[in-house]
Protein backbone atom coordinates (compact mmCIF):
# COMPACT_ATOMS: atom_id res chain seq x y z
CA UNK A 1 0.00 0.00 0.00
CA UNK A 2 1.08 3.69 -0.65
CA UNK A 3 2.21 5.44 2.30
CA UNK A 4 -0.11 8.30 3.29
CA UNK A 5 -0.81 11.23 5.44
CA UNK A 6 -3.83 10.27 7.36
CA UNK A 7 -6.99 12.03 9.32
CA UNK A 8 -9.78 10.13 10.75
CA UNK A 9 -13.11 10.80 12.52
CA UNK A 10 -16.52 11.17 11.70
CA UNK A 11 -16.49 13.85 9.54
CA UNK A 12 -20.43 14.41 9.17
CA UNK A 13 -20.42 17.98 8.01
CA UNK A 14 -16.95 18.76 6.54
CA UNK A 15 -17.09 21.91 8.51
CA UNK A 16 -15.09 24.89 8.70
CA UNK A 17 -12.93 23.14 11.33
CA UNK A 18 -12.95 19.86 9.54
CA UNK A 19 -11.49 22.35 6.23
CA UNK A 20 -8.52 23.30 8.73
CA UNK A 21 -7.96 19.82 9.46
CA UNK A 22 -8.18 18.80 5.96
CA UNK A 23 -6.30 21.62 4.71
CA UNK A 24 -3.16 20.61 6.90
CA UNK A 25 -3.39 16.65 5.92
CA UNK A 26 -2.67 17.64 2.29
CA UNK A 27 -0.16 20.68 2.46
CA UNK A 28 1.75 18.03 4.23
CA UNK A 29 1.06 14.88 2.06
CA UNK A 30 2.48 17.66 -0.63
CA UNK A 31 5.49 18.34 0.87
CA UNK A 32 5.99 14.29 1.47
CA UNK A 33 4.65 14.02 -1.64
CA UNK A 34 2.12 10.96 -0.73
CA UNK A 35 -1.08 10.65 -0.59
CA UNK A 36 -3.74 12.97 1.11
CA UNK A 37 -6.34 10.13 2.77
CA UNK A 38 -9.78 10.45 5.19
CA UNK A 39 -10.74 7.65 6.73
CA UNK A 40 -13.94 7.65 7.84
CA UNK A 41 -16.52 5.54 9.60
CA UNK A 42 -19.59 4.11 7.95
CA UNK A 43 -22.31 3.80 9.18
CA UNK A 44 -21.99 6.53 11.54
CA UNK A 45 -21.14 6.15 14.73
CA UNK A 46 -24.40 7.39 16.62
CA UNK A 47 -26.46 4.93 14.37
CA UNK A 48 -24.54 2.15 15.59
CA UNK A 49 -24.15 3.41 19.12
CA UNK A 50 -27.20 5.25 20.36
CA UNK A 51 -29.39 5.70 17.27
CA UNK A 52 -30.28 3.63 13.96
CA UNK A 53 -32.58 6.15 12.74
CA UNK A 54 -29.44 9.22 13.02
CA UNK A 55 -29.34 10.44 9.47
CA UNK A 56 -26.15 12.05 8.97
CA UNK A 57 -25.37 15.85 7.98
CA UNK A 58 -24.00 14.66 4.39
CA UNK A 59 -24.38 11.61 2.67
CA UNK A 60 -20.93 9.34 2.00
CA UNK A 61 -20.96 10.59 -1.52
CA UNK A 62 -21.42 14.27 -0.68
CA UNK A 63 -18.87 14.24 1.92
CA UNK A 64 -16.38 12.57 -0.37
CA UNK A 65 -17.01 15.11 -3.31
CA UNK A 66 -16.24 17.60 -1.21
CA UNK A 67 -12.87 16.59 0.70
CA UNK A 68 -11.96 15.30 -2.97
CA UNK A 69 -12.34 19.15 -4.02
CA UNK A 70 -10.71 19.97 -0.57
CA UNK A 71 -7.49 17.62 -2.13
CA UNK A 72 -7.81 14.59 -0.38
CA UNK A 73 -6.52 12.21 -2.82
CA UNK A 74 -8.56 8.63 -0.86
CA UNK A 75 -11.62 8.50 1.32
CA UNK A 76 -10.91 5.15 3.23
CA UNK A 77 -14.43 3.75 4.96
CA UNK A 78 -13.66 1.91 7.98
CA UNK A 79 -17.07 -0.47 8.76
CA UNK A 80 -18.37 0.80 11.88
CA UNK A 81 -19.57 -2.00 13.60
CA UNK A 82 -19.07 -4.19 16.94
CA UNK A 83 -16.25 -5.84 15.40
CA UNK A 84 -14.33 -2.31 15.64
CA UNK A 85 -16.34 -1.34 18.63
CA UNK A 86 -14.43 -4.11 20.57
CA UNK A 87 -10.91 -3.12 19.47
CA UNK A 88 -8.69 -1.89 22.02
CA UNK A 89 -6.98 1.60 20.92
CA UNK A 90 -3.72 -0.55 21.15
CA UNK A 91 -5.58 -2.93 18.22
CA UNK A 92 -6.77 -0.48 16.27
CA UNK A 93 -3.73 1.10 15.87
CA UNK A 94 -2.32 -1.87 14.50
CA UNK A 95 -5.09 -2.22 12.30
CA UNK A 96 -4.80 1.54 10.67
CA UNK A 97 -1.05 1.32 10.84
CA UNK A 98 -1.31 -2.54 8.50
CA UNK A 99 -3.89 -1.34 6.77
CA UNK A 100 -2.91 2.18 5.52
CA UNK A 101 0.69 3.03 5.90
CA UNK A 102 0.94 6.55 7.60
CA UNK A 103 3.78 8.19 7.98
CA UNK A 104 2.02 11.27 9.45
CA UNK A 105 -1.38 11.27 11.40
CA UNK A 106 -3.11 14.36 11.83
CA UNK A 107 -6.34 14.94 13.85
CA UNK A 108 -8.29 17.65 15.60
CA UNK A 109 -7.44 17.87 19.79
CA UNK A 110 -11.01 15.89 21.18
CA UNK A 111 -9.67 12.99 18.95
CA UNK A 112 -10.78 9.93 20.74
CA UNK A 113 -10.48 6.28 19.69
CA UNK A 114 -10.59 2.52 20.15
CA UNK A 115 -13.07 0.58 22.64
CA UNK A 116 -14.90 3.18 25.04
CA UNK A 117 -12.83 5.43 23.73
CA UNK A 118 -9.89 5.15 25.69
CA UNK A 119 -7.33 6.49 23.29
CA UNK A 120 -6.36 9.43 23.76
CA UNK A 121 -4.23 11.78 21.33
CA UNK A 122 -1.17 10.84 24.18
CA UNK A 123 -1.87 7.04 23.11
CA UNK A 124 -2.04 7.81 19.38
CA UNK A 125 1.31 9.59 19.69
CA UNK A 126 3.14 6.64 21.71
CA UNK A 127 1.78 3.65 19.91
CA UNK A 128 2.74 5.48 16.60
CA UNK A 129 6.21 6.87 17.56
CA UNK A 130 6.94 2.98 17.78
CA UNK A 131 6.27 2.85 14.09
CA UNK A 132 7.97 6.18 13.24
CA UNK A 133 4.72 7.85 12.64
CA UNK A 134 4.53 11.46 13.28
CA UNK A 135 1.21 12.65 14.65
CA UNK A 136 0.08 15.97 14.86
CA UNK A 137 -3.06 18.12 16.32
CA UNK A 138 -4.53 20.45 15.24
CA UNK A 139 -6.79 22.78 17.83
CA UNK A 140 -10.44 23.46 17.65
CA UNK A 141 -11.43 26.17 16.11
CA UNK A 142 -13.58 29.02 16.11
CA UNK A 143 -15.73 31.13 13.34
CA UNK A 144 -17.25 34.18 13.98
CA UNK A 145 -19.77 34.38 16.68
CA UNK A 146 -19.24 30.38 17.31
CA UNK A 147 -17.63 29.44 20.47
CA UNK A 148 -16.46 26.36 18.83
CA UNK A 149 -17.32 24.39 15.17
CA UNK A 150 -19.35 21.24 15.87
CA UNK A 151 -21.54 19.10 13.78
CA UNK A 152 -24.34 19.18 16.76
CA UNK A 153 -24.18 23.29 16.75
CA UNK A 154 -24.44 22.97 13.12
CA UNK A 155 -27.56 20.65 13.59
CA UNK A 156 -29.10 22.85 16.31
CA UNK A 157 -28.74 26.03 13.55
CA UNK A 158 -30.30 24.11 10.87
CA UNK A 159 -33.20 22.36 13.06
CA UNK A 160 -34.22 26.06 14.16
CA UNK A 161 -34.24 27.48 10.87
CA UNK A 162 -30.59 29.37 11.28
CA UNK A 163 -29.73 28.44 7.62
CA UNK A 164 -27.35 31.21 6.60
CA UNK A 165 -25.64 30.79 9.94
CA UNK A 166 -25.30 26.86 9.36
CA UNK A 167 -23.81 27.98 5.84
CA UNK A 168 -21.03 30.32 7.53
CA UNK A 169 -19.64 27.45 9.67
CA UNK A 170 -20.49 25.24 7.05
CA UNK A 171 -18.39 26.81 4.43
CA UNK A 172 -20.28 25.52 1.66
CA UNK A 173 -24.06 25.41 0.37
CA UNK A 174 -26.69 24.31 2.41
CA UNK A 175 -28.38 22.04 -0.12
CA UNK A 176 -25.63 19.79 0.24
CA UNK A 177 -26.75 19.03 3.70
CA UNK A 178 -29.48 15.93 3.64
CA UNK A 179 -32.71 16.92 2.66
CA UNK A 180 -34.27 15.15 5.41
CA UNK A 181 -32.85 17.72 7.82
CA UNK A 182 -32.80 20.72 5.32
CA UNK A 183 -35.79 21.54 3.61
CA UNK A 184 -35.22 24.79 1.99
Amino acid sequence: MIPCVLTMGKFESIHRGHQVLIASVVAEARRLQIDAVLLAFEPHPYRVLHDANYVPLLTSDIRTQIVQKLGIDRVVHFPFDEALIQLSPQAFCERLFHELHPEVIIVGEGYRFGKNREGTIETLKILAAAHNIIVQVIPTQQYDYAEKISTSYIRTLIKDGAYTSAEKLLGFPIDLVTTTLYNG
